[in-house]
């Protein structure tokens, strides 16, 4: 059984999710692998961009200073779920509940945000 470029990097970035994002390195891995997946055949890929440009952010305010451990962790803790629902309906080609998982994560977000 042939894998796709697009599953092998699915399963490429849960295994990354799956580190918790402890490492800056895990936000920079995840967020290229999201670049990769922007371009795939995948419906609804174009929410990569944003998860891209979301793990990007946080490498850099990592990187920029100290972070509130216990708010960092508060912020993966509710984030991570629901990123992971937007996969699972990508990967089921439901693109009903990918706009209501991401609508989810982007109001997480906002209310966790810790920068």
């Amino acid at each position: 059984m042939v894998i796709s470029k697009e599953h092998q990097d699915l399963k490429k970035l849960r295994t990354i999710l799956a580190s918790r994002l402890q490492a800056t390195r895990d936000l920079r891995d995840a967020a290229s692998v999201c670049r990769a997946l922007v371009s795939s055949d995948l419906e609804g890929a174009g929410v990569f961009l944003l998860f891209a440009l979301y793990f990007e952010s946080l490498a850099a305010r990592r990187e920029s200073g100290p972070v509130d451990a216990d708010k960092y962790e508060a912020l993966v803790s509710g984030l991570l779920p629901l990123i992971e629902d937007c996969l699972t309906a990508l990967e089921n080609f439901d693109l009903i509940n990918l706009v209501a998982a991401f609508d989810s994560f982007a109001r997480t977000a906002v209310r966790l945000q810790f920068l």
